[in-house]
């Protein structure tokens, strides 16, 4: 029984292997077991919704090189939820922002699909000292996004 319930302490923590990976970047700041909200109201293939809000536990690393960000609470979400680099190409879909409380990721579904409508945002709710914003390149990213990645985040089997 000990394993079973000690997987649930692990939940929302830096992997050590990522840790590792992630420092040769320069880490410039972790969040463990930071909240996170999920809202979606709109619909796509297999799933609509007027209002829908999660509940999750994630993981937000500030590194020299990029914002890399978990929501290993969403089992179908193969990697990561966000995993941007400060000078990649800013264009897409996804739209990041990163103010003193927290990371949002703002989805335009309509641009993703045109299969989708609606809204779809995870809200990463974190304290951000002043002086990680300060040492951020930027505290706004963009970047193109999969269909697969939204049906992945909302839980929606996708069907070959």
């Amino acid at each position: 029984m000990l394993s079973f319930f000690g997987r649930f302490a692990r939940v929302g923590r830096l992997p050590g292997p990522l840790r590792e990976r992630l420092d040769a970047e320069g880490i410039i700041h972790v969040a463990e077991r930071v909240p996170v909200r999920q809202r979606f109201s709109g619909s796509i293939p297999g799933t609509a919704s007027a209002t829908s809000v999660r509940r999750h536990t994630g993981v937000v690393v500030f590194t020299r090189a990029r914002l890399y960000a978990l929501l290993p609470t969403v089992p179908r979400l193969n990697g990561p939820a966000i995993d941007q680099r400060w000078d990649a190409e800013q264009i897409g879909p996804a739209k990041v922002t990163i103010s003193d409380s927290g990371v949002l990721l703002d989805l335009e579904l309509r641009h993703i699909d045109a299969r989708f409508h609606g809204d779809c945002s995870l809200q990463y709710k974190t304290a951000v000292p002043d002086d990680v914003l300060s040492a951020l390149p930027q505290r706004s990213l963009r970047f193109d996004v999969k269909p697969e990645y939204v049906f992945h985040m909302l839980g929606v089997r996708v069907l070959a």
